[in-house]
């Protein structure tokens, strides 16, 4: 049936459904939700328009008014509760809330709310959505929410009501909390555990710092007390057994020979502690100085026995630090080389080859000599000694020799 203001009525077998020509809009009527359960059958509007519709359970009177725009249906919050606590809302709703800092573990909200459309019969539905998402949720007829297990963080929840004719609040509902994070990942917790961590690693710095200056120091101390005091002894009792050499000049061969054993001794010494004094010196911890001391050492002994020297060494890494260990072991090494060449090569020529490169020490020493059989079994201790401090540096060792072709050692360390 129709209306005076054109407004057709359909009425199907549970409801009334009223359409609007010009608009299109269809709105389900419910007329009365006392009444029990009928099927419509027929509809009709009498002279003063009037509608009747007639049912399974009698006849049903709708007096059709004029209709005002629809309003956008109003939402209010009417009910909160944390952990099954509720909160303190108006009586009569309210549209924001704001509620105070929670707990880490205050993370179930429960949040009741309502539209005022409802009252006029509207077929009212809700949505929510957080603040950080775009879309609202699916519409539900239910009038609250339940949250649990939020994390923590800032929240910002707003609602809205939805009615029969799609329209939706104009002004959401909106509820906004924060929940503190747990004590671990608070931002002063985490700052207090930087600053402490920092200070360990800060304290244990200057530990490691303090004990290497200790260290230095007193192998500064060690190198000059050997120097001053070790190292003239020695020297004086080298000189006063040549004194006494000559003041007895026409003495016994015996005391002669015991003499001169007395002063070889005094300048072995002298020339061991010499060594040593310059192994423990932190003053001459680098490269430079390995190579200074390995070149004077060597024209030292080979011109002695007019041997030719050709020293190639590359200073590229000339102030890189070598520790106590690396500069005793290698120059001992270096030595008892050159030595073995003057006491047993027969050479004319002796060649050291001295390279850092990444990170690694390559020495060789190349004699001319008579060389030797090196699969042999060798009768001194030397080359063990010398293979034995390259091991202790986790070194390689390696000697190559022939009969009549010279000798070449070979030495290759990796940890400077």
């Amino acid at each position: 049936t129709e209306d005076r203001q054109g407004l057709i009525y359909v009425a199907t077998d549970r409801d009334v459904n009223r359409l609007n020509p010009a608009t299109g809009e269809v709105k389900i009527l419910k007329l009365s939700d006392e009444m029990p359960p009928r099927e419509f059958r027929t509809a009709m509007r009498d002279a003063r328009g009037t509608l009747w519709f007639g049912t399974t359970e009698g006849l049903v009177k709708y007096e059709p008014f004029a209709d005002e725009a629809s309003k956008p249906p109003e939402i209010l919050l009417t009910k909160i509760e944390i952990e099954g606590k509720a909160q303190k809302v108006s009586a009569i709703g309210t549209g924001e809330i704001n509620l105070p800092t929670l707990a880490p573990e205050q993370n179930q909200v429960r949040i009741d709310f309502v539209s005022l459309a409802a009252l006029d019969d509207e077929d009212v539905r809700y949505q929510y959505k957080f603040d950080s998402q775009t879309d609202w949720s699916p519409p539900s007829k239910e009038r609250f929410v339940n949250f649990a297990g939020l994390s923590f963080g800032d929240y910002k929840i707003e609602f809205r009501a939805v009615a029969g004719d799609n329209l939706v609040s104009e002004q959401p509902a909106v509820v906004t909390f924060k929940i503190l994070p747990p004590l671990y990942l608070r931002s002063w917790f985490l700052a207090l555990v930087a600053l402490i961590f920092a200070a360990t690693i800060y304290g244990f710095y200057r530990y490691r710092l303090n004990n290497l200056l200790g260290i230095e120091r007193t192998r500064t101390r060690i190198a000059t007390d050997l120097h001053d005091d070790i190292g003239a002894n020695l020297s004086k009792i080298s000189i006063l057994s040549e004194v006494v050499k000559m003041q007895f000049a026409g003495g016994s061969e015996e005391n002669n020979r015991l003499l001169d054993s007395i002063a070889d001794a005094s300048r072995q010494s002298v020339a061991s502690m010499s060594d040593i004094v310059w192994a423990i010196n932190p003053e001459r911890d680098s490269v430079l100085d390995m190579i200074h001391r390995m070149r004077q050492f060597a024209e030292e002994t080979l011109s002695e026995k007019a041997i030719r020297l050709i020293f190639n060494a590359s200073e590229e890494a000339a102030e890189l630090k070598l520790s106590m260990d690396t500069r005793r072991e290698l120059f001992l090494i270096f030595k008892e080389s050159v030595n073995n060449a003057v006491k047993y090569a027969d050479c004319s020529r002796v060649e050291v080859d001295f390279r850092v490169m990444g990170g690694e020490i390559f020495l060789e020493i190349t004699d001319d000599g008579r060389g030797f059989d090196a699969s042999g079994e060798s009768r001194g201790n030397g080359l063990a000694n010398m293979k034995r401090r390259a091991e202790k540096l986790s070194g390689k060792f390696e000697i190559v020799s022939e009969i009549g072709k010279g000798t070449t050692v070979k030495v290759r360390i990796s940890q400077i």
